[in-house]
């Protein structure tokens, strides 16, 4: 408990440290993995206490004003992903908010059009990402969701297409 909450401070160090943090989250998160051989969950990990504070302040981190600086935010969103898909059965509550937030944030991109495509391409990669491990966990939980997530998608792709540099098809 005392090793989270000082982890939990140090997320608001410097980027570099910052950025550390989130991998000392994502190897807790594999270390504790509820996910069995057989593709179930354990109903609790000793991580599954802390997981709601956990997620919300890798959100926050994400969005800080410095997250571009020792990939800060790469390693945050990694880091909620891996803790996503490693929580367990417990944590599956919080799970529909952070579906909300992370689709928000997806949708939010869009409003940049062509401007930082590159960056804002990264960015959609990494929510993307989340939304996907958050998909797999939420299972038929998040079909009130799936026409928003699928439209968004779509975006994505005809977004990714638009890059300048970018061929006119995704990556096989």
């Amino acid at each position: 408990e005392g090793l989270i909450a000082v982890l939990l401070t140090k997320l608001k160090d410097e980027p570099r440290v910052a950025s550390n943090v989130c991998w000392v989250f994502k190897e807790l998160s594999e270390r504790y993995d509820a996910e069995d051989e057989m593709g179930s969950y354990r109903n609790t990990t000793p991580l599954s206490p802390f997981f709601p504070s956990i997620a919300e302040i890798l959100l926050e981190v994400a969005q800080r004003p410095d997250a571009d600086e020792k990939q800060l935010r790469d390693a945050a969103y990694n880091s909620l992903s891996l803790l996503i898909k490693s929580a367990g059965q417990d944590c599956i509550q919080y799970m529909d908010r952070l579906t909300i937030a992370l689709l928000e944030r997806l949708e939010r991109t869009f409003q940049f059009g062509n401007q930082r495509a590159q960056e804002v391409s990264e960015l959609q990669g990494v929510l993307c990402g989340c939304l996907q491990v958050l998909t797999v966990r939420l299972k038929e939980h998040v079909a009130p969701l799936s026409e928003r997530l699928f439209n968004c998608y779509l975006r994505v792709f005809q977004h990714y297409q638009a890059v300048p540099g970018q061929n006119n098809s995704l990556p096989e």
